[in-house]
Parts: structure tokens; C-alpha cells; sequence
């Protein structure tokens, strides 16, 4: 006879308490104690209907982030379809316990201690295209699609407006409350719709593009995270190229490669090997790519620092605002750029991205971030912001 899940699930909070920096004191205790609390009923309920979600006990968090780090979860369910999500929503309210929307992990960092409710996998599945009446095609893709999945799909057609956004990892959900970007291009460049689910409505709602008020790395969705939950998108493709410039970098990629030719498919490939040369992989080592937002200041700050730096990476904003390269700020005021400290350090190619070669170790990661910002914050007084998303 076999140990009951649940037995199991206590035998791995007990080991891993054990196994924990003990100079937590009290809060490991107290984290201990909630999460050998019975499961919630309905848990249970869901589990009893033979269709059920996937819904798991006590998972480790680290196993599914890209920077490998974060403890366990009291729930984790896949969430498949909008019933799913349903479901899972009304089981955290039952409970009154939190909730966290998780996609594919690549811009998330939960801390050692885990997070004490539910989390919601984002799983659903699907891509259709559709011609409009203008000529432009349509792309409605579900939330729990990988992003160069939609990429690939696009470009494989011939269709011109995310091929900049080549093989950034996440989903179609998290891109979107995002608002990824890379090489001049942004998601909601292309975006037309988003139909979310409204955890105050309590039903699925579409908002237009000009509703999910999209800036820099941030939507409606990453400012409101315990409202709406991103079921899907429908993004405007074109069948000719678009008029923006391309980065220098994929130009010279492009012209090395394939004579300069400009296809989608070119460009998009073109980026994916730039991107290679510059960043590490995350399939073989913990990393989130881009750690930090590039900063945007005052005309006071930003002419302060160019003085002090006169070679800043920096464009100035129409409402004179100076924007700064994040990257160049690390490597050359910082000097941090392929700094390590035990597991955690900066990569050698790029100092924006942050890299990880530990497990469950986000406490480590949060110190080295914490310095990297209090350094570039000591010489121009400007203090990053974390573009990673930190789940405490």
C-alpha cells in the first residue's frame, strides 16, 4: 500500500524545513505549520469530477520558473480552458487564500518561502489566422501558447509584425501583460484585442487595445494582476514589410547571412541568432533574460548623468524625458558586467541579464539584484527597476 499524496506532500515540507536556512526563525515556522494545514475542500471537489483539472500539492516553484528559483506552492492547478480558470479562482475564494497567475515563468521570481495559495498555470492552447477586410491578417492566439510558437506560426506565412520579437520565452499571456519587447518592436504594436476573465465581474470581458493601456513593459494587467487573468489575444499582422527601421544589429546579421534580404521569416531568424550570441540560454542556465526595465528620468536627472557620463546609452523622449540603457548603466558605472557572487552574477555579454546557476536559492538572487541597483543608484541616483516580476 502506497503513501497517500498528501502524507508524501508533508514528508517534502519537512525536508526541505529541515534542510532551509534555519536564520529565518519564526517565519520558517509559521510557513511549516500553514502548509501542513488540511487540504481545502475544494480541492477535493475538483479532483472527484472526472474531467478535473490538474491540480498539485506542495510543488516546487523552482521547477517552473526560468530562473529556477522559489519554494513550494500550497496549490498549483494547469488551468486548460476558461472553466478551468473558473474553477481554480473559486477555490482560493472559498478559502480566502491569494492567487498568482503564472505563464511561463520566464519573468517571475517567487521567494524561498513559496507562496501560501493558489497558483494559476496558464494551459490553454490554440492559433488561428483570419484575412480581414482591409487585407491584414488576424491572429488570435490563446494565453498558454509560447510566445515564439506565434512567432514561428507568423513568419512561416510570410506575416510581418512581431519577427522582431523572435524567441523571447514566456507564453501569449505573459507577453502581453508584459508588453515584451525587443529590436524596436513591442507587442502592442500588433495587438487589437484582449479578452481577459474579470475576477470582480465574474465573467470574460473583451477590451480593445486603447482599454489595456500599454507603456513600457507594463498593461492594465501587470498593474491590476488580482483582477484580470488574460485568457486571449488578437494580434493585426501585415503582408508587407513594416516602414520602422530595423536595429542596426539585425541589419548587419541579416546582410552577413542573407544579403540583406527582408523577409519575416529572415528577420526573425536573423534575431534569433543575435539573440544567441548576446544571452545566455535558459534552457541550460537560470536566468530571466532582462532583469531590469530601462530607466526613464527627468530632464534635471538625465542631463545630471550625461554630464557625469557624456557616453550614456540614452534617448531623449519627446516630453524630454531621457531614457537610459539599463545594460550600459551596470557595465559602465556599476562595473558589474560578468560580476559573480556564489551562484548568482551578471552575464558576461550582457550585463542587463542576470543569470543563475543555484536552486531555489531567490533569496541570493534578491541580495545580488539589491547591489547591482544601490550601485548605479550611488553614481547617478537613478535606482533600477526590477523588470522581472518578484512574488513574495
Amino acid at each position: 500500500m502506497g503513501v497517500p499524496v498528501y502524507y508524501e506532500s508533508i514528508f517534502r515540507v519537512v525536508f526541505n524545513a529541515l534542510r532551509s536556512d534555519m536564520t529565518g526563525g519564526c517565519t520558517h515556522i509559521k510557513t511549516f505549520f500553514l502548509e501542513l494545514a488540511p487540504p481545502v475542500v475544494c480541492v477535493r471537489k475538483i479532483k472527484q469530477n472526472p474531467n478535473y483539472m490538474d491540480c498539485r500539492e506542495q510543488v516546487l516553484l523552482a521547477d517552473y520558473t526560468t530562473l529556477r528559483a522559489g519554494g513550494l506552492a500550497r496549490y498549483l492547478f494547469f488551468v486548460a480552458s476558461e472553466d478551468d480558470i473558473v474553477d481554480a479562482l473559486s477555490c482560493a475564494e472559498e478559502k480566502n487564500i491569494p492567487i498568482h497567475i503564472l505563464g511561463g515563468g520566464s519573468n517571475t521570481l517567487f521567494s524561498d518561502e513559496g507562496f501560501t495559495g493558489v497558483v494559476v498555470h496558464i494551459k490553454n492552447k490554440g492559433i488561428t489566422f483570419s484575412h480581414t477586410d482591409t487585407g491584414d491578417v488576424t491572429c488570435v492566439a490563446e494565453a498558454g501558447e509560447a510566445w515564439n510558437d506565434v512567432v514561428n506560426s507568423s513568419v512561416e506565412r510570410g506575416f510581418y509584425g512581431i519577427e522582431c520579437l523572435a524567441t523571447i520565452p514566456g507564453t501569449v499571456g505573459g507577453a502581453i501583460v508584459q508588453n515584451i519587447g525587443a529590436y524596436g518592436s513591442e507587442v502592442k504594436d500588433v495587438v487589437s484585442w484582449v479578452e481577459v476573465y474579470d475576477m470582480k465581474k465574474k465573467k470574460t470581458i473583451r477590451l480593445e487595445k486603447g482599454m489595456c493601456n500599454f507603456g513600457y513593459r507594463d498593461s492594465l494587467f501587470k498593474k491590476e494582476p488580482n483582477r484580470y487573468v488574460v485568457v486571449r489575444a488578437a494580434l493585426r499582422f501585415s503582408h508587407t514589410v513594416s516602414e520602422r527601421t530595423l536595429h542596426l544589429d539585425i541589419v548587419k546579421e541579416m546582410e552577413r547571412v542573407s544579403n540583406g534580404v527582408s523577409g519575416s521569416r529572415n528577420i526573425a531568424e536573423a534575431v534569433a541568432r543575435v539573440r544567441a550570441r548576446k544571452l545566455p540560454d535558459w534552457k541550460k542556465i537560470g536566468t530571466a533574460g532582462s532583469f531590469f526595465k530601462n530607466p526613464i528620468v527627468d530632464d534635471c536627472t538625465g542631463r545630471h548623468v550625461l554630464e557625469k557620463y557624456p557616453d550614456a546609452v540614452h534617448t531623449m523622449l519627446p516630453d524630454s524625458r531621457v531614457k537610459f540603457a539599463a545594460g550600459w548603466l551596470i557595465d559602465h558605472v556599476a562595473g558589474m558586467r560578468g560580476v559573480r557572487e556564489g551562484n548568482v552574477g551578471t552575464w558576461e555579454h550582457q550585463a542587463l541579464v542576470i543569470v543563475n546557476e543555484g536552486r531555489e536559492n531567490s533569496e541570493e538572487i534578491q541580495m545580488f539584484m539589491e547591489k547591482v541597483q544601490q550601485k548605479v543608484h550611488d553614481q547617478t541616483g537613478i535606482m533600477l527597476e526590477p523588470e522581472v516580476v518578484i512574488v513574495k
